[in-house]
């Protein structure tokens, strides 16, 4: 660092152990103790976790801080951080973490954090004396000045120091962003809220800290992940997080005006290695490029497994000659690398073809860099593979020349110079978006609501559906108000506002869902006002989405018509179960019995949500004419967890209306729209990449089906070829005609039987095929004599099996089959040719065309024996089991003889196989 990051950071260091050092002359009063020792212990157990939120990592620690705050001295709150955070570091230590690898690094972040804790509490104590307030009702402001004080003192010292290191101002480092702040604001609130849990009962904070695990997820939201971010071969980022954190970088880029390159790494002819040494050696060549990867790479940089063979970097803040450094590091690593797989004693060696493209040079947006990358490899596969191509080196346009003979018999490429592409334009205002969906499951509705439509279904299903849930709703509603003592006007005039509030601001999720909080309000409801409550709440979610449709212009009259009503009737019904919870309990909100009231209120959340879901889901399938169960599974399963948080928060906000009041609600406000404030800038973030890649995706499908109609076609001219081959082979010898079809339906036969897949069915028939490809070198004389051949002329005949195998060797596309057509004729019991294998060492295939050739011989006509008869050839296969041929590939004729005993043998194989499926 320079040296005045060093200044910098050893008079922050000074400054909070300033701070400190008088209080711990105090001394300790005894009552303090148990509390410290619970509140130090839960502070560590906090900071040994963390959540990363979008850009921002979140430990549940500044929650157990808070309210260390408030109950206990300055000496006993100092030494809850030093403890905490020192046990982090020595953890981090021994465990070569790369986290706090640098010394100064905790002792400065348990310095700031002093400072912060010090200066939130004398705003706190000075606010509370001044206002003169008693009991929790008034605590309100303070609270909100503690952690308003603790946040902005906390991001200015981190910012300084990331100034004073690195040359970036606040604004440039984001120190100071909404973003930023909004995530420990929550969690500081929410601790302060839970210090009044203390104050009332210490042992009840164990209950309600119930919820922390769901507030870990609660804080993920925002993340939109349900899978993992590491591809489990190669141990780099999958695709799906890739994309977002190159989104993120490349973001950073733009805003600061910073060079960035991603490189595309493509595996040279990894299918020649999954060809010739199985997909096994595939799998380990695969990783071990992950590994170099990983060591070639640079901390900053973002390496990711993009496709199957496929890898992605992303080097931040590099320009083309740094990039071109690294890329031709990499390249060297794996050219020079051996790779040792398990199915071959040597090692192998592969290469790397490497595309790279600059920001801003080469575009301005994820997709196109990733295009002019993916552009710049399929160059570097022109030039000979392994080798390193960038962008600006692509030709704009292809001038094709063809030499004369003297030269190399294939064009070459001319290259021109392309022009530096214009800054990317924005898209018009109002222009569409690409209409391509995300995966399923990707995003669902938090607050389930019926997604909006230009058309009612018509469907007397439908309808009955839809009347029915909205005449129980409304009859259990009416039963809720004849029964029910009068509500509370205030109660459910604030959260009928709350919830109006939330559902107004809900976010869409990239054009696909919608998610909120309004759910929050209807469960509090019910805890706080039972069903009457719920049903006046439940109106004001409905009338919000209503106000938010119309407010984005998605309001339709006949929509309405049903939608509104059916959404306030599922919210009823879903309500309906936390009222009866609390009914049956016979609880007040003086919290009696906290940790009981909290998990019977979080298994009816859970209810609230499989019947919101449910509901919802069900009416979706009628409309759609999906399965409701798929779109359960697809749209809101994923959503469990979610419910589960919002419901604990629920409950805590009933417990806070009995010890704050109606200004509970204005507390409990902040942390809902702050989650929904981060929520918010994520998906702010991310739209215009989102729209990106459904516009790549939607172009990514219709491309697929064009490979798969071409490929398709491919087959078919593959399969018609082999055909032919095997006419032209059986044409030099007359008395076969048909030979090699016929055994190609006997073989497909047996291997279906036996439970072959597809992809070894398909070679099993190119082999049946050319199994005789080795009678193309053998003399006609030899071929067409019509008596016995001579000892000589069958010696030569034999040859056929090893010269159809090197003949299909000299093809890469063949050479799979080559070990088949070499070992037609060997033998079970090892007399067989050209190389004497026995048993298991003879590849299945073979053993399979040893038997269905030695069947098709005997059933045809030869000028040197009359064809068999099916039994005769029947038994002579029971006669040869365990000698000429495979125990178990006569079984299985056996049993595919047995299975259509009218047909005679010559034609049950082709008969049965054409009503089997062409292997794909």
């Amino acid at each position: 660092m320079k040296r005045s990051a060093w200044f910098y950071v050893f008079a922050v260091m000074v400054a909070g152990s300033a701070l400190v050092w008088p209080s711990f002359g105090t001394p300790v009063n005894g009552a303090d103790l148990m509390p410290f020792v619970a509140l130090v212990t839960m502070t560590t157990a906090a900071q040994m976790f963390k959540v990363v939120a979008g850009r921002q990592t979140y430990y549940a620690t500044l929650i157990f801080i808070a309210i260390s705050l408030v109950v206990l001295p300055v000496n006993l709150l100092a030494l809850t951080i030093i403890i905490a955070y020192l046990v982090e570091w020595i953890k981090e230590r021994l465990t070569n973490a790369n986290e706090l690898r640098n010394w100064y690094i905790q002792p400065f972040n348990i310095a700031a954090h002093l400072i912060s804790a010090l200066a939130a509490r004398e705003g706190f104590l000075l606010l509370r004396a001044a206002l003169a307030v008693s009991g929790w009702q008034s605590m309100l402001a303070p609270f909100a000045l503690a952690a308003i004080a603790y946040v902005v003192f906390n991001h200015l010292l981190i910012g300084g120091a990331i100034w004073f290191a690195r040359g970036l101002s606040l604004r440039a480092s984001g120190v100071l962003e909404g973003w930023n702040l909004a995530g420990d604001l929550l969690l500081l609130t929410l601790g302060f809220m839970l210090s009044s849990v203390w104050a009332t009962d210490p042992w009840l904070i164990a209950a309600a800290l119930g919820i922390l695990p769901l507030l870990y997820r609660a804080l993920q939201v925002p993340e939109l992940q349900k899978e993992a971010s590491i591809d489990s071969k190669t141990g780099l980022f999958n695709a799906k997080y890739f994309m977002k954190a190159f989104t993120e970088e490349l973001d950073k880029s733009q805003r600061y005006g910073r060079p960035l390159t991603i490189l595309m790494a493509d595996l040279d002819l990894l299918r020649n290695v999954n060809n010739t040494y199985g997909h096994l050696a595939g799998d380990a060549v695969l990783a071990d490029i992950g590994k170099i990867i990983r060591q070639t790479a640079r901390q900053c940089d973002l390496a990711g497994r993009f496709g199957g063979e496929e890898f992605a970097i992303v080097l931040p803040e590099t320009t083309e000659p740094g990039a071109k450094a690294l890329a031709d590091r990499l390249r060297r690593a794996v050219e020079e690398a051996n790779f040792q797989i398990p199915t071959s004693v040597d090692p192998i060696h592969v290469t790397l073809s490497i595309g790279a493209a600059n920001f801003p040079a080469d575009g301005q947006n994820a997709i196109s860099l990733i295009h002019e990358a993916d552009i710049a490899v399929y160059q570097a596969k022109l030039q000979g593979r392994n080798c390193v191509v960038f962008g600006a080196d692509v030709p704009h346009s292809l001038q094709l020349q063809f030499p004369g003979q003297a030269e190399r018999a294939h064009s070459f490429v001319r290259f021109n110079p392309r022009p530096v592409p214009a800054m990317a334009q924005p898209p018009a205002a109002g222009a569409p978006a690409p209409s391509a969906p995300l995966p399923s499951g990707d995003a669902a509705p938090s607050s389930a609501s019926v997604p909006a439509r230009n058309v009612i279904p018509s469907q007397a299903p439908f309808g009955l559906f839809v009347a029915g849930v909205i005449t129980v709703a409304a009859a259990l509603s009416l039963l809720g108000f004849a029964l029910h003592a009068p509500v509370d006007v205030i109660v459910v005039g604030l959260l009928a506002l709350l919830a109006l509030a939330t559902e107004v601001s809900h976010i869409d999720l990239y054009g696909d869902a919608a998610i909120s909080v309004s759910f929050v309000a209807n469960f509090a409801a019910a805890l706080l006002g039972g069903l009457p409550a719920v049903a006046l709440v439940s109106a004001a979610i409905a009338i919000g989405d209503r106000i938010a449709l119309a407010r984005e212009g998605r309001f339709v009259l006949r929509t309405a018509l049903y939608k509104a009503p059916f959404n306030w009737a599922v919210h009823v019904l879903a309500g309906a179960l936390p009222a009866l919870a609390m009914l049956l309990l016979n609880e007040t909100n003086q919290a009696d019995n906290l940790f009981l009231l909290m998990t019977v209120c979080i298994f009816a959340a859970i209810g609230y949500f499989l019947v919101e879901t449910g509901l919802i889901a069900a009416v979706m399938g009628l409309t759609t004419g999906q399965p409701s169960r798929t779109i359960w599974l697809e749209r809101h399963r994923w959503l469990l967890p979610h419910y589960g948080v919002l419901g604990a928060l629920g409950v805590i906000l009933f417990l806070f209306w009995g010890w704050f009041g109606p200004l509970s609600i204005v507390a409990f406000a902040l942390p809902l729209f702050l989650l929904r404030y981060t929520q918010k800038q994520y998906v702010d973030r991310t739209s215009a990449s989102i729209r990106e890649l459904k516009r790549m995706n939607a172009e990514l499908s219709r491309a697929n089906h064009e490979v798969k109609s071409a490929s398709a076609a491919i087959r078919t001219l593959n399969s018609e070829l082999f055909v032919t081959l095997s006419k032209i082979i059986d044409a030099r010898d007359p008395y076969v005609a048909g030979h090699a079809g016929k055994v190609a339906d006997y073989a497909l036969a047996v291997g279906s039987t036996m439970g072959l897949e597809a992809e070894r069915l398909e070679r099993l028939r190119e082999a049946a095929f050319l199994h005789d490809i080795g009678k193309l070198a053998i003399s006609e004389q030899i071929l067409q004599k019509p008596g016995r051949l001579t000892s000589e002329e069958y010696t030569v005949i034999k040859t056929h099996a090893a010269i159809g195998a090197d003949l299909l060797d000299t093809s890469a596309s063949l050479r799979l089959l080559s070990p088949f057509v070499r070992a037609h004729h060997e033998r079970w019991d090892g007399n067989g040719y050209p190389d004497g294998l026995r048993g298991q060492q003879i590849p299945l295939e073979a053993r399979i065309l040893v038997l269905c050739d030695a069947v098709e011989a005997m059933a045809s006509d030869r000028p040197y024996h009359r064809a068999m008869s099916a039994e005769e050839i029947l038994a002579e296969l029971r006669r040869c089991r365990g000698g000429h041929f495979d125990p178990q590939v006569v079984d299985t004729f056996l049993r595919v003889v047995e299975a259509h005993p009218e047909q005679i043998i010559v034609n049950i194989a082709s008969d049965m196989m054409r009503a089997q499926p062409e292997p794909a």
